[in-house]
């Protein structure tokens, strides 16, 4: 087939040749062929020096992207190996280079969690080969073509016939240097062919290389996950592996389940209103609500989805400033998956949060507990119906365009303590059992939003605990139960509501 369309096409290109000349048009037509040809290589060549980093660096950052249960600490160990393996790939490494580059990141991952070097046990160090394996796999299999083609016996051939080919490719090089020699009978022809080869060579070379970049980027970008994963502990333990979290024995006090409810801590100075704002979300959503009991001193009220325990809300105990509470409440917020932080918007001072809120970061940062995910916060700023003037409270308020002195105090309120505890996420907030409720739609909102951070955050806390038999597959399944959020499966349940007062 190949002989049967290459010499049609010769013949072609002959009489096409001899009617150039013949017309008198084979220079207009060299210089035409020329022209093309360098515009599109120049075209070529400008547009791969202005992408060339951007590719390598940011097509390759797809390929392997953080675990989403990683802490603050573990992502910036991410992003700084990430940036020494850019740093290594600014020169040509050899893929034999690779295993003694790997060994590098690993003892880097190390020293960032100030571990010794190989200091895992014989069973983990087959898994961690076992994990890079696997991911690389997957990876490989997505993104090289025909790779499920090519066998382990290719590769054995082409390292045992290496010399053969070698003398077989400076063979064929000569061979192509008489071809073309050969190929100046016709000018134009082979001005035409060498300037096409000049280009392709090129493209072919810059694509190969740009690839090699990529997979080699890629599979050290796999050895650093693995080893964060490793350091920080939470490799150990399979998600099979995974047991009830401590806090949730202590919740229910009653036989292990299999789904873990998402565990929603209020925190806040005393009279800022958690109680309140407890009563009205169950209220308000048509909640099965109980309260369970507990050895500390916390409340923990369950609360009910279509028959499963889905949410416990912990009513903690108020900041007072004593260093036996603040102990107290950095242990169950540790054991939370989502902090809801109240303050009361006609509070004055705000030392108490603040000093809480530097016992709360000292405690993530430690060394013990660095790779733990802290739960996100959603901060409410609460009964804003007591800010001047108290008499005018006339909600809804548009707190965007405020035309009342009640909507301007809000939002003067929100501005001060955004920048005092720098919540970038406030909301203000009234569930006054007096007056009427302002703005508790978008809390429900903001715990929808914060939801799958949340199980994030259990499954970050439950791999680092680790014991038992579970199944996890269950608690995303409760994000789409019914093609519903969490809180509209709450609000329509059928279920008569057992209020609590």
């Amino acid at each position: 087939m190949a002989i049967g369309m290459v010499i049609p096409f010769m013949i072609l290109a002959g009489f096409g040749t001899v009617a150039l000349v013949q017309q008198g048009y084979s220079l207009e037509f060299l210089g035409l062929i020329t022209g093309c040809t360098v515009l599109v290589y120049g075209v070529f060549w400008f547009w791969s020096r202005q992408h060339k980093t951007d590719f390598s660096l940011e097509a390759d950052a797809a390929l392997v992207i953080a675990s989403a249960d990683w802490s603050e600490f573990d992502n910036e160990v991410w992003r700084q190996l990430n940036q020494g393996i850019s740093n290594q790939l600014t020169e040509p490494l050899a893929w034999d280079g690779l295993v003694e580059q790997g060994l590098v990141l690993m003892q880097q991952t190390a020293q960032h969690y100030g571990k010794a070097p190989y200091s895992f046990t014989v069973p983990e160090s087959l898994k961690l080969i076992e994990e890079i394996s696997r991911r690389y796999r997957i990876l490989l299999k997505d993104n090289v073509p025909m790779i499920e083609k090519l066998t382990i016996g290719h590769f054995k051939y082409g390292f045992e016939q290496k010399q053969n080919l070698a003398k077989g490719s400076q063979v064929y090089r000569y061979a192509s240097y008489l071809y073309r020699a050969l190929r100046l009978v016709n000018p134009v022809s082979a001005v035409a062919a060498e300037v096409r080869k000049v280009v392709f060579d090129e493209f072919i070379k810059r694509i190969g290389a740009e690839s090699q970049v990529r997979l080699k980027r890629a599979l050290m970008q796999e050895v650093v996950s693995v080893s964060i994963d490793l350091y920080s502990g939470r490799f150990s333990v399979d998600d099979a592996d995974l047991g009830q979290s401590r806090a949730a024995l202590v919740d229910q006090q009653r036989p292990v389940l299999e789904l873990e409810p998402l565990r929603v801590g209020l925190v806040g100075q005393v009279s800022a209103g958690k109680s309140s704002l407890v009563n009205a979300l169950s209220l308000d959503l048509a909640a099965e609500v109980d309260l369970l009991p507990t050895t500390q001193a916390a409340r923990v009220y369950s609360c009910r989805i279509e028959g499963h325990d889905a949410l416990h809300l912990i009513d903690l105990p108020g900041l007072d400033g004593q260093a036996k509470t603040t102990e107290l409440l950095v242990q169950e917020i540790q054991q939370c998956d989502l902090i809801i932080w109240v303050l009361k918007a006609s509070q004055p001072s705000r030392q108490l949060d603040l000093d809480f809120q530097r016992a709360l970061t000292a405690y993530y940062q430690a060394d013990k507990q660095r790779s733990r995910k802290r739960p996100p916060i959603l901060a409410l700023l609460n009964q804003v119906d007591l800010l001047n003037p108290v008499e005018h409270w006339q909600p809804p308020y548009d707190l965007n365009q405020p035309d009342s002195a009640k909507a301007k105090t809000i939002n003067e309120a929100l501005a001060y303590n955004r920048e005092l505890l720098g919540f970038a996420n406030l909301l203000p907030l009234s569930v006054s059992a007096q007056r009427e409720h302002f703005n508790l739609p978008a809390v429900h909102q903001q715990l929808d939003h914060y939801y799958s951070q949340g199980l994030q955050t259990q499954l970050n806390r439950r791999r680092q605990e680790g014991r038992g038999n579970v199944n996890l597959s269950e608690q995303w399944s409760r994000l789409g139960r019914a093609g519903k959020s969490l809180f509209g499966v709450m609000a329509n349940s059928a279920t008569p509501p057992d209020r609590h007062r």
